[in-house]
Order: structure tokens, then sequence, then C-alpha cells
């Protein structure tokens, strides 16, 4: 017999369904008499699908069991979804008290959050996220008294849940203030974060090496690496044009000794952490607009630190007239640590993250993705939250060493600096100056430095000994008509009773070809009593720098503003 399958047979059949021919189905029906349901399957009837009950109750076995592992499937990503914002962020549904004053209510609903904070009944600020995987996605909305919008933001951290001994995360946000409902100042920005973590407890054999992951650290004393890379982009508005842009970037890699125990261990406290080495270079450069939208200044600042190693910091500085170049300063401040000295600090992991020493300090190390999200919620997701320790070291005066060095002649640390203005007129360089400043360690030995009984003290034969050089110069129609120059450098030698002396050679000219006149000489005494601008370089750059840093920390305080 003839028998072909139909393609709903083919089905049927890899359900565990009988495909019987029509004849022998009668006949085994007939001989068994068990209960079958027939279904013809040609034009003629003559072939038929037989489906037997065991076969229906297989099925719906089969089906029911499908749906349940689909249900438990799903309470399962809904339940990993509602604690990875507990174990990512510590939120949970709630209602509580903000240290402002507001109240805030959080709600998780599987993979999706949502706060809101009310200040006296009304709504000031809405926050709504979702987890996707190792990624989670925030919108942020503020509000005035009246429920105008004052900011909007939206926030990406991905790199969620990372485990192992090394983890990588980044975080990007972009956010808008708005007054009047117009946008008055706009931020694009991101923090990538590499970390990592090593128990020396852990290693077998006395060696150095990297626990499988940060659970394995728990509760012991760790060594903790940190990367960061901060880079923002801003542009602020002023009735409705555009009144000033800047750029941020700041990196960081520091690493931190931890006591992850409830006890003092080897120098450290109870969950306690301490810096070992931190190097941070930031810079920060911003242009500010007429009202026309031509340039007014440029201006650019640079801070290199490598904790007890050396610094450099630059600043360069150029003013406008109607989109015409008109006047330039540039300056270059170098420093090493002197004998039992240190360098001004710099942001550490904590002050960087804006998190609390506890935090970091706790009985696990912190993922890169958990420096992240313990930086946000501590700060309550504040946009200035990876610039506010920077500023503080700003407000503390810690990144004005030149104003500082012309004002109290700090001389702990060698040091040297370089300043340079330009004028210009017409759009041609009419007249340039260069003053310079170095400090140096006085090498002679030190059991000879001062020789007591012979009228002599420490004073009189310093530890430091300085250098300073001035050059001006003076065109008409891009031809020198001017120039002059003097450099003057101290040193220590015996006179002629074998007593040591500070002395100051100098050298100088004036003038140009033929006209040109030098003269050289030594002088007893310090260079400061030679030279009545001794301290001309670190004075213009003390002032450019501190231009550059009044106008940075009015960028970081922006960020802070609604």
């Amino acid at each position: 017999m003839a028998f072909e399958l139909s393609t709903s047979s083919r089905v049927s059949s890899s359900l565990g369904l009988d495909i019987l021919d029509s004849t022998q189905n009668t006949s085994a029906s007939q001989k068994t008499g068990s209960s079958k349901t027939s279904v013809a399957t040609g034009a003629s009837g003559a072939d038929t699908v037989s489906i037997s009950e065991q076969a229906y109750t297989k099925q719906r076995q089969a089906a029911y069991a499908a749906w349940m592992a689909t249900r438990d499937a799903a309470q399962t990503q809904t339940q990993a979804a509602t604690n990875a914002w507990e174990t990512n962020f510590g939120l949970k549904s709630g209602s509580t008290t903000l240290k402002n004053g507001n109240t805030q209510v959080t709600t998780i609903d599987g993979a999706k959050m949502e706060r809101l904070e009310y200040k006296n009944g009304v709504l000031v600020k809405k926050e709504t996220g979702a987890i996707t995987g190792d990624r989670a996605v925030w919108d942020t909305q503020q509000y005035d008294i009246n429920g105008a919008v004052t900011q909007k933001a939206h926030a990406e951290l991905t790199g969620l849940g990372g485990t192992d001994a090394e983890t990588m995360a980044s975080l990007r946000r972009d956010v808008q203030w708005y007054e009047n409902g117009k946008v008055v100042r706009e931020l694009h920005d991101g923090m990538s974060v590499q970390a990592s973590s090593v128990s020396p407890e852990l290693v077998s054999g006395g060696e150095l090496d990297e626990a499988i992951t940060l659970e394995d650290m728990a509760g012991t004393l760790t060594r903790d690496y940190v990367a960061s890379d901060y880079q923002a982009d801003i542009v602020e508005y002023a009735d409705g044009k555009v009144s000033q842009t800047a750029s941020i970037h700041n990196r960081l890699e520091a690493e931190n000794a931890t006591n992850r125990t409830s006890s003092a261990r080897n120098g450290l406290a109870a969950w306690s952490t301490g810096e070992l080495t931190n190097s941070n270079a930031l810079t920060v450069q911003f242009t500010r607009y007429d009202a026309d939208g031509d340039v007014l200044v440029q201006a650019n600042l640079t801070d290199q630190v490598q904790r007890g190693k050396d610094l450099t910091q630059t600043v360069a500085v150029s003013w406008y007239d109607q989109g015409e170049l008109v006047r330039q300063q540039e300056g270059t401040l170098t420093m090493e640590p002197g004998e039992g000295q240190s360098l001004p600090e710099r942001p550490g992991i904590l002050e960087t993250f804006g998190i609390a020493r506890e935090t970091f300090s706790g009985g696990t190390p912190l993922s890169a993705d958990g420096l992240l999200a313990a930086s946000r919620e501590e700060n309550a997701g504040a946009v200035d939250a990876f610039v506010s320790g920077l500023d503080s070291d700003m407000a503390a005066g810690g990144f004005s060493l030149a104003e500082n060095l012309a004002e109290y002649r700090d001389m702990d640390n060698p040091y040297s600096i370089s300043f340079t203005s330009r004028t210009y007129r017409d759009g041609e360089l009419a007249a340039v100056s260069t003053d310079t400043e170095e400090v140096r360690e006085n090498r002679m030995p030190r059991e000879t430095r001062f020789e007591t009984g012979k009228g002599l003290t420490e004073d009189d034969i310093p530890a430091m000994l300085r250098s300073a050089s001035h050059e001006e110069s003076a065109y008409e129609n891009g031809e020198l008509t001017a120039h002059g120059e003097l450099t003057m450098r101290e040193f220590v030698q015996k006179d002629d009773r074998g007593v040591f002396g500070l002395n100051t050679h100098f050298a100088g000219a004036a003038g140009i070809g033929l006209d040109r006149e030098s003269l050289s000489g030594i002088r007893q005494g310090s260079l400061e009593d030679l030279d009545s601008e001794a301290n001309a370089a670190s004075t213009a750059m003390g002032q450019a720098a501190d231009m550059a840093v009044d106008d940075t920390r009015a960028l970081f305080q922006g960020l802070g503003g609604v």
C-alpha cells in the first residue's frame, strides 16, 4: 500500500503519536478493544492518524513541565534582577528620610527601579533605572518647587557583577541643566576604571600573587590597585548662545594597603586603608566667548604629581580682542621632594570616587563596578562627584604652588619655574619677556656647610641655593628693536680667611649687534640682595595659575548646581 505522511503527521510523529494503516488500525482495535482516535489523512480516508490516551497524557505532561520551567526561569531572572539592585547599589524597596530632610521612596520591580524624592510633599527628583546583564541604566530628572525641570541626566554603567581579582567597568553620562525651560549647561562625561586586589596571606610560598576572586580575599590584608580615567566636555550658554566650553581630563593610578579585618595589623587600624603610591594627572582647558561668539580667553592648566617623585604644573592663557590675539602667557613649574620633605598631595582613590574609608575598607575588596556604584550611591548621583576631591585641594591652596613660593619663600623642595609673556599689536608680536627661577640643593657636604664659632649661622649657608634670570625683547614690524638679559646664581665658597660664605654671580647684557654691552661679577650675599625681581617668575606664574584655578573651580562648582 502506498502511504504518504503529511507534514502535520510528521509533527505528530515527533510528539509520540501512532501513525497506522486504517486496515491495521481497525484490526488492532478489534483485537485489543483499545480506545484510539482516528483521523483520516487521505482523500479516500484510507490512511489515518491514531492518538492513544497514553500519548495524550505524555504530551500534556511535557507541556506542563515546559510551562513550569519557563515560569521558574522567569521568576529566577526577576529575583536575580531584584537582587542585582541590592547587591550592586544597596537598593531595596521602601521609604527613607535623607540627610537633607527630604523623603525618598524606592520601588524595585524585578530589573526595574524607581526612586522618588519629595520635599514637603512635593516631588523634586525622579530616578528610573533598569539592569540588563552587566549593564545598568538610569534616567534622572530634578524639579523646582513649581514642578519645572531643572536638570536631566542619563547614565549607563557597564561591567556590573565583577568578582575576579581584576575587573574593569565604565560609566557614561549626559546631563543638561535648565533655567526657565532653556538649557544653560551641558555635560558629557565618562569614567573608566580598572581595579585589582592581591592578598599576600592567600599565596603559598610567600610570593605575592592574586587570589581567584574578590570573595577569596574577604577578611584579609590586601593591596589594592586602581587606575581611573575621567574625561568630561562641558558647554555653558547665555542668552541662548555658547558662553564657555571646557574639557576636563583626570587620570589616577594608585595603590593602597588595606586591612579588612576587625583588629589592627601591620600598622593599619581595623577596617582601614593607607596609600602606598599615587600618580595623578589633571588637564583642564576652557574657552570663554563674548556676546558675538568671538573668543575672549583661552586657558589651559595641567598638573601632574607622582607621590614622592616629582611634580609638573603648566599654565597657558591667551587673551583676545574682537577675535584678535593681544596677549599670551605660559609658564612651567617643576618640583622634586627635598631631603625629608614631601610634595603636595593630590586626590587618591577615596577622594577621586568620593567614597568613605569604611566603604573601601570593608570585608571584601571593591571591584571596578563596585567603586562606581559606591560613588554613585554615596554621592546621591551628584554630577560633580568625580571632581569634588580636586576642588577641595584647589580650595585649600594645593594647586597654588607658584603663588606660595613667591609669597612665603618656601624652599624646602628643589624647584624651577619658567614664565613667558608675549604682547601683540595689530596681530604682530610687539614684546616678549621671560623670567626664570630655580632652587637647587646645596651639594656641599653637610659637615662642612656651617662652621660655628666664626660668626656664621645656618642661615648664612643655606641648604638650598637659588638662581634667576630675566630677558626682555621688543619688536616693530617683525624686527627686533631692543633686547636685555640678566642671570644670577648663588654659590658658597671660602673667603681669604678660610670661612665659607654665600655669594652671587651675575652676568648681563643689553643692546643689539654692535651696540650690545655686557657686564658680569660676583657679589657677597644672597641673590635677593642683588635682584629686586628675584621672584618675578613665581609671582607671574602664581597669578596666571591662580586665575586658571579660580576658573576651574567655578567650572566644578557649576557642575554641582542646578
